[in-house]
């Protein structure tokens, strides 16, 4: 409106903390390796620029955990000082810009079920390692969550056998009525094949193994998703940090931090991550009925 007359060039401006959601995506990244588009701008700013902040306001972000001390004192996005992280920082931000994927191969569905109707029900749809769609329904009942599958199912061409659902709790009643396959977190780790034969792999349960391995395959650009939602993202690149090794100073079976624990460090239930490390579980499946097995 009016540019021309005033000469004007349309221009906007934004600020944020740092985060790992489309501003890191889309400006902090570019801008620290050198493609930034050259129509945009980074400008750092941090708390310390501003001489209107009082000192005590100053005092209390240093008063913070350490990975929001630096984020939000600092000005640090990609602080992260413990050792037992499994996905860095660029590997998130680049399985949600999945450029270099295609989708081709057998197509999935993977199902978190809300435990007794208080979180929500995530699900996603791959087609071969690239995540082409997600969907949630909130506090459902076992007849919303069968009925929605089989819509998805229907949708997107998915043999039952390629669909795989939380067998815990409600979800129990979710594999039973769909007839998919079901995943048991706590249940034994799979064997895996080395050579001609099959092993008994060093994961303390199954949950552990699929996490464990999905890791690899982000952190290796294997894995992807589409995804245009930002909160969506958000929250997911959330849990996606706090996937993290348990106890990495003993001797003994691999593991991961347990949910409860994530949720206390985000301060919400991590809905995300499990219809994510489900997707490995069909990588490891094999046909059982002849095998050789060792001690």
């Amino acid at each position: 409106y009016k540019l021309s007359e005033y000469d004007l060039i349309p221009k906007m401006l934004g600020t944020c903390n740092p985060a790992k959601n489309w501003t890191y995506k889309e400006f902090y990244k570019p801008r620290r390796d050198g493609s930034l588009l050259p129509h945009r701008r980074f400008v750092q700013s941090l708390p310390t620029d501003n001489p209107h902040l009082h000192p005590s306001y100053l005092q209390s972000l240093l008063r913070l955990d350490s990975n929001s001390r630096q984020r939000l004192y600092f000005g640090n996005w990609e602080y992260d000082d413990d050792p037992a992280t499994l996905i860095d920082n660029d590997s998130i931000a680049d399985y949600f810009n999945p450029s270099h994927m295609k989708a081709e191969g057998l197509k999935y569905m993977t199902i978190d079920v809300a435990r007794k109707g208080k979180d929500k029900t995530v699900f996603r749809i791959w087609h071969g390692w690239l995540c082409v769609k997600r969907e949630a329904i909130s506090k459902s009942g076992l007849d919303e969550v069968v009925s929605r599958a089989k819509v998805l199912q229907a949708k997107y061409g998915i043999s039952l056998s390629n669909i795989i659902a939380d067998e815990d709790g409600v979800g129990g009643g979710v594999v039973d009525f769909l007839r998919c396959k079901g995943f048991v977190n706590n249940s034994l780790p799979l064997e895996i094949r080395e050579g001609n034969a099959f092993v008994k792999p060093n994961f303390d349960n199954l949950k552990s193994q699929c996490s464990i391995k999905m890791c690899e395959m982000i952190v290796k650009r294997e894995a992807g998703e589409i995804c245009d939602n930002d909160t969506v993202v958000q929250t997911t690149s959330e849990e996606m940090e706090q996937v993290k090794l348990k106890d990495i100073d003993k001797d003994g079976k691999q593991g991961i931090i347990p949910k409860d624990r994530i949720k206390e460090m985000i301060g919400r239930s991590p809905d995300e991550w499990d219809s994510i490390m489900m997707r490995y579980w069909f990588a490891l499946r094999r046909d059982y009925r002849t095998r050789i097995r060792i001690g």
